[in-house]
């Protein structure tokens, strides 16, 4: 699942001014609104760029007027591409959320890629991630990435935390933790109610995994949590179900049958490859069809 994308050039060519009289054209208009440059400061822009052939955004860098980062958020902003500043509050190792042209992003938009090409489309939306390995953080991390990569391609998104043994992903997306599906499955909380806008990151909402029950089988076992996974699809673009690890087999295999696509997220040098094939074969033989395997260093 690796294929190498194009990234976005840092600067793009504007006019010099708009029918506003705002040089830089739509980029200009946005650093404006943010605060990042002045009225006062586009006549010396201008100059630069006419002196030296610039950009818009590279001649106020050039003058010290913008750090690098504020231009890639007004890009983002731009080209409808959701970017969050490095003092947002979502955990820094959702990676895909503040530098989506880093190595580990492009990663993560390749295994995008892939499931864009092989499996989203307008009947199936369900993708059920697997951690392979007790430690569940490389699967809940690429579960968080993932959906922001989704999000930035300008689907709508939900993330559905049903890891209820030990739900992280209200965590990594900063939302407070509360009521979800848990809550949901025992009849203690509605769907509507309990689902979250994601801070930031337009077109991605979660519903965590909410109260931690002594009961996450039962829970995952009722036809309402079907139920709540197609109504889902009704409503979004893409559908991203956490699940419990491996070592939770019943857990695992109850979400991953619901959601009916899966992908296993292995760690190089550590996941066992017996406990692998066993889960790949009791997939497979439940009518479940598994995506691929991403494998982490």
């Amino acid at each position: 699942m690796i294929l190498a994308e194009q990234t976005m050039n840092q600067a793009v060519r504007l006019p010099l001014s708009n029918d506003k009289g705002i040089q830089g054209g739509l980029i200009g208009q946005i650093l404006l609104a943010k605060q990042k440059i002045a009225i006062f400061d586009l006549p010396r822009i201008a100059e630069c760029q006419l002196e030296y052939g610039l950009r818009f955004g590279e001649a106020a860098l050039k003058l010290g007027l913008l750090t690098s980062q504020d231009i890639q958020t007004a890009l983002s902003e731009q080209f409808d591409f959701p970017v969050l500043a490095e003092a947002g509050r979502i955990h820094r190792q959702v990676v895909c959320a503040y530098d989506p042209y880093s190595p580990q992003a492009e990663a993560v938009r390749s295994a995008r890629t892939q499931l864009l090409l092989h499996w989203l489309d307008g009947n199936r939306k369900l993708v059920a991630i697997v951690p392979a390995d007790d430690d569940t953080q490389h699967g809940e991390l690429f579960s968080a990435n993932l959906a922001v990569t989704l999000a930035q391609a300008s689907l709508q998104v939900l993330v559905i935390d049903a890891n209820l043994r030990q739900p992280t992903q209200h965590a990594l997306f900063d939302v407070a933790q509360g009521q979800g599906l848990a809550d949901c499955l025992a009849a203690r909380a509605r769907v509507p109610e309990v689902v979250r806008a994601v801070e930031g990151l337009d077109n991605l909402h979660l519903l965590q995994g909410g109260t931690i029950a002594p009961n996450p089988q039962e829970l995952l076992s009722k036809p309402l949590f079907a139920e709540i996974l197609q109504q889902a699809s009704a409503h979004y673009d893409a559908v991203i179900v956490v699940s419990a690890a491996l070592s939770q087999p019943s857990d695992m295999h109850l979400v991953a049958t619901r959601a009916r696509g899966a992908i296993l997220v292995a760690t190089r040098n550590h996941t066992r490859l017996k406990p692998l094939l066993g889960a790949k074969a009791k997939l497979q033989s439940s009518g479940v069809h598994l995506i691929g395997v991403v494998l982490n260093d």
